[in-house]
Order: C-alpha cells, then structure tokens, then sequence
C-alpha cells in the first residue's frame, strides 16, 4: 500500500513539475522571439520616424 501512494505521489509530481516547465519554455521562447522580432524591426521602425 505505501509502494501505491508513494508511487503515485511521485506521478503526480512529475506531471506537475513537467508542465511547469513546458510552461516556463513557452514564455522564454515567446520572450526570444518578441526580442528578436524588435531587433529586427528597429532599423525599419527608425526611418519611418525620421520621415
């Protein structure tokens, strides 16, 4: 019985720790890549302000 509720309690753990850090990857990726796409676009973003 111990083995069961140790086993699902490290189950359950595990779910929740892997969606946290899905969680955190999808936040860093979506931060990347709204800092890559205002780098990229800053040049643009200049010269449109100087006209």
């Amino acid at each position: 019985m111990f083995v069961l509720i140790f086993s699902a309690a490290s189950c359950i753990l595990w779910l929740t720790t892997s969606n946290l850090v899905a969680v955190l990857w999808a936040l860093v990726d979506g931060l990347l890549a709204t800092t890559l796409n205002a780098t990229f676009q800053m040049p643009n973003l200049k010269a449109w302000l100087n006209t």
